[in-house]
């Protein structure tokens, strides 16, 4: 995957703060202290392996779940203790959870009729939703006449009417196929924008997380592992952890050799190379460390007895093209496996062969968590 582009935004004023919020169920601890300031109309994705705690969250956002401990401040008003109806926020699950026996105008105008708001006046809302998701003329099908992507937009469009100071989005993209829910992701953002409504997004999915996101949290065991803007998350990743679940990162442990100035030369099995110390940390020689190296940043080319800068022996494990990228699975002397992705054509290297493997100093990142 390549690395991500920057999004420009500015943030505003917090929408929605969450104070050490923790979380049990039995003897499970399913939240860990969770803090997040969340601004007026960012989106804002959790991003994690199922079962880290994310769904959590966003239920106790939406009043579906009590905390057992902390706070949720909306519009800087506490209300951990106020039920779903009384919070400015809208929900939309995987399913869509539309009325199976209600047209598509009485789905989006259902959370008005609730309010007695006049005929007139929800036929009008109406319009202006589903104008707003593209499915104007839309109003009379059922929802057993819809697509998948009709379906999530009308959900969208349901939730939307009612102006919610903050959207939650639970996987809503899960139950597509792979095309539509990339189209979707743009026209989620796109949507997003537009409204200017406050989007918590959860996903599992690193490109839906990195397409359509102003922020990252990387969540595992029930804490953020990572909090950032897309390049941090992808560019910086602060562990292990996060740079093998955001992007394709190969993880390599060795020993420090050397520490001068900026760079850290590493032993590995006979060979070194060098990494980048960013954060300027006093390294020991003999300390074990630990880098990450993204995959379209190593290079494995025929075995050179020497060779500049890194030189670690391997021979080719595995070749196979992905997504339009060639990926080469390479097996080092120290056991690890690395994998170098490339655009283009095919490789004269042949599976079994001798090669040497080699990146540029700064693309190997040191990763916090797992200096030993």
């Amino acid at each position: 995957m390549p690395p991500p582009r920057e999004r420009g935004y500015k943030l505003s004023k917090t929408i929605l703060e969450l104070k050490d919020i923790k979380k049990s169920f039995a003897t499970v601890n399913v939240l860990d202290g969770i803090n997040l300031k969340v601004s007026e109309g960012e989106f804002i994705t959790l991003l994690g392996s199922s079962g880290c705690g994310k769904t959590t969250i966003l239920r106790i956002i939406a009043g579906l779940e009590h905390p057992d401990g902390g706070q949720v401040i909306l519009e800087g008003a506490d209300v951990t203790a106020l039920p779903a109806e009384k919070r400015n926020v809208n929900t939309i699950f995987q399913n869509y959870a539309l009325f199976p026996h209600m047209n598509v105008e009485k789905n989006i105008g259902y959370a008005l009729r609730l309010k007695g708001l006049p005929k007139r006046e929800i036929k009008k809302a109406v319009e202006n939703a589903l104008n707003l998701v593209q499915l104007d003329g839309f109003q009379k099908r059922m929802p057993s006449q819809l697509s998948g992507g009709q379906s999530q937009r009308v959900a969208i469009a349901r939730s939307v009417i009612a102006k919610p100071k903050v959207l939650l989005l639970d996987e809503p993209l899960g139950a597509l196929d792979l095309q539509l829910r990339r189209n979707m992701q743009h026209e989620l953002k796109s949507l997003q924008k537009r409204l200017g409504i406050t989007f918590i997004y959860i996903t599992h999915d690193q490109e839906e997380a990195l397409n359509m996101s102003d922020r990252i949290a990387v969540m595992r065991n029930g804490l953020f592992e990572q909090l950032g803007s897309i390049k941090d998350i992808y560019d910086n990743p602060k562990t292990d952890y996060v740079a093998k679940f955001v992007g394709n990162s190969n993880i390599i442990t060795g020993t420090v050799h050397s520490a001068v100035n900026d760079t850290v030369r590493i032993a590995y099995c006979g060979g070194y190379f060098s990494a980048l110390n960013r954060y300027g940390v006093n390294y020991s020689s003999g300390q074990k460390i630990t880098v990450a190296v993204r995959s379209e940043n190593v290079n494995i080319i025929p075995y050179r007895e020497t060779f500049s800068g890194a030189l670690i022996i391997g021979d080719v494990k595995d070749k196979n093209f992905a997504g339009g990228l060639l990926r080469i699975s390479a097996g080092l002397s120290g056991g690890d496996i690395v994998v170098s992705s490339r655009h283009g054509i095919d490789s004269d290297l042949k599976t079994g062969e001798k090669v040497t493997v080699f990146w540029e100093p700064e693309n190997a990142l040191i990763v916090e968590g797992s200096v030993l």
